[in-house]
């Protein structure tokens, strides 16, 4: 039993962390509040849930359909109204108020394709064994999520992308004289988002099912850990993210799940009060 629930706080909080990572992503970039990102969670798990449930594609071949497509309206979210708005010179409020509108377009057309009720996947089990009581299936999701988690930390450290779309928030004009090509960073900011949301949001699906109310909490609860582990550096995801996970975990266990969602928002008022800039707090050089 602890072992369980063990496996599941880590699952739980390496879900928020990477979703949190994607969104971080776009904010950190653009200072967009991307609500939209929700509405993608939700749909590549119909994505996922259309092509190996209905269609009975492989589940590897139906993930990548879901990455894919995820990825293209992540996107064309931001080609399409983003940049518009942007070159409009309308404000960041605008562009959080086309997010909302966005995120209900989506879950709408989702609802009109595939209805309200929820789905479920009747998944195969990938590994045949069980663990002191826990599935092959949960291990193996646990297990990607871990490397999925490693991947992205390397990509952060090693790489100099992070570093580029940190001076492209900073100050977009100093970016561009110095080279960068902001649309492309740009671009690639939307789709690796829209890859790392498609992945959690379709592996999700195959756990437990989908339904169109499913993206929104989510979402929440991967803004929340970026507040706590600290706006402005990627690592502070991860930290918030997993301590979320234990957090949820802990009052589930421990008093009752009916109090999760309270104790999680508490904590949240606890840090905006007292810790406003989060766990890992970024640095910057004082001029």
């Amino acid at each position: 039993m602890v072992l369980q629930y063990l496996i599941n706080a880590i699952i739980n909080g390496s879900i928020i962390s990477i979703l949190a990572i994607g969104f971080a992503l776009v904010y950190n970039t653009t200072r967009i509040f991307h609500i939209a990102y929700a509405a993608l969670y939700t749909l590549s798990g119909y994505v996922f849930y259309q092509f190996y449930e209905l269609n009975n594609f492989s589940f590897l071949v139906a993930l990548l359909i879901s990455l894919a497509i995820t990825s293209i309206v992540s996107l064309a979210i931001d080609l399409v109204v983003y940049r518009t708005l942007n070159k409009k010179s309308l404000g960041l409020h605008s562009i959080m108020i086309a997010s909302i509108a966005l995120f209900i377009i989506i879950i709408n057309i989702i609802v009109l394709i595939w209805g309200n009720s929820p789905r479920l996947v009747l998944n195969e089990q990938l590994l045949n064994f069980n663990l002191f009581g826990v599935s092959g299936n949960r291990i193996s999701i646990l297990a990607t999520y871990l490397l999925i988690l490693i991947a992205l930390m390397i990509f952060i450290k090693k790489g100099k992308f992070v570093t580029i779309i940190r001076s492209i928030r900073d100050n977009q004009t100093l970016a561009g004289l110095m080279g960068i090509n902001i649309g492309n960073y740009r671009t690639g900011v939307f789709i690796i988002s829209g890859i790392i949301v498609g992945i959690v949001g379709s592996i999700q699906a195959f756990d437990v099912g989908i339904n169109p109310d499913v993206g929104l909490p989510v979402f929440i609860y991967a803004f929340i850990a970026i507040i706590i582990g600290g706006i402005g550096r990627i690592e502070g995801a991860i930290i918030g993210g997993y301590t979320l996970g234990f957090l949820q975990t802990i009052a589930e266990y421990f008093i009752n799940s009916q109090w999760v969602v309270l104790s999680i928002f508490v904590i949240l008022l606890l840090f905006l009060i007292y810790l406003p800039k989060g766990l890992l707090p970024e640095k910057r050089r004082e001029l």
